[in-house]
This record gives C-alpha cells, sequence and structure tokens, in this order.
C-alpha cells in the first residue's frame, strides 16, 4: 500500500473509532445468550463492496479470528459488528473492541477493564463516601441491592476469567 493510501486509510479508522459507543459495561441490557446468525450481511466503504449477501453466523463458546491483507476491511468489518448495523444483532451480547495498540497507564489490565464498568464504580465510591461519613439508611442500602443485582462481588473474577480465555496468563 502505498504511504498516501496507507494515511488515507489510517484517517478513516480514526474516524471510525469516533463512531464507535463508549467503552461501559451496561447491566440492564437483555440480550440473547445464544448463537447469532445474520443473513444477507451488506458491507460496503465507498468505491468498495467488502460483503455481499454474506451470512454471518457466530457460534456461542466458539472463538474466532480475522486474518487477512492489510487494507482489506478487517477492522471496518468490527466496527460494524460493535455497531450493530447490521439487521439482527440487536440481541447479540455487549462487544467491546479492543485495540492492538492503546495508550497504557499505571493500572493494571484487570484494573483497566474493571473501570470501564462505570456503574460498579460509581456505586463503590458512592458507599465508601457513605460509610467514610458515617451515613447510613435507605440509600446505603438502594446501593448494597444494586451492587448484589450486578454481581460486583463477583466482577473481578468475571474479568480474570475472560482475560483468561484471551490468552493473558495472570502474570500479564
Amino acid at each position: 500500500m502505498e504511504k498516501a493510501a496507507f494515511e488515507k486509510h489510517m484517517q478513516k479508522l480514526s474516524a471510525m473509532k469516533k463512531t464507535m459507543p463508549p467503552l461501559e459495561v451496561i447491566h440492564n441490557k437483555k440480550v440473547g445468550s445464544g448463537d447469532i446468525r445474520v443473513e444477507g450481511v451488506e458491507l460496503e466503504v465507498p468505491g468498495k463492496q467488502l460483503l455481499s449477501e454474506t451470512d454471518f453466523i457466530l457460534g456461542r463458546g466458539r472463538k474466532y479470528g480475522l486474518i487477512g491483507r492489510n487494507g482489506i476491511g478487517k477492522t471496518t468489518l468490527l466496527y460494524a459488528i460493535c455497531r450493530r448495523e447490521f439487521k439482527g444483532l440487536e440481541t447479540m451480547p455487549q462487544t467491546l473492541l479492543v485495540e492492538q495498540e492503546v495508550q497504557g497507564d499505571d493500572r493494571t489490565v484487570v484494573e483497566t477493564i474493571l473501570c470501564s464498568d462505570k456503574e460498579r464504580a460509581d456505586l463503590l465510591a458512592e458507599e465508601a463516601e457513605l460509610v467514610k461519613s458515617e451515613t447510613s439508611g435507605d440509600r446505603l442500602k438502594a446501593i448494597y441491592e444494586r451492587l448484589n443485582e450486578i454481581e460486583a462481588d463477583q466482577a473481578e473474577t468475571k474479568v480474570r476469567i475472560l482475560l483468561n480465555g484471551l490468552g493473558f496468563t495472570k502474570e500479564m
């Protein structure tokens, strides 16, 4: 790919990133839990048809990878899936796109993922404030009920299982 075409491609990817939903755990979304099957998928970018009348099938519990040369549309497809652009993806479980290269900070991978659960983090912060100020009552009770509903006590274990499934070791 020539340099000018590569630069244009990178600008398009940067613009696509801005259309992605925020990285946030959504607790109240009702989604399906089985296989995902979407028929007749069409995907194009200006001047190029990437998919035409394609069946898109993902089996629950399976792992998939996309392989292809640069510029063929792998990232475009992933962005379309995450944005639920295809009719039939409405019941798909929450999907997050993990970038290959991200700006890191001092947090561990586990801490970074746990921070994406804004509701959990906000509830725990509010709980800490109420406990510190020795305030009790209805609000603290409501916080504990909601933390229980979203299974906040299991969040770290779930993150570690997810990371293990992606090939992360405990040390990583």
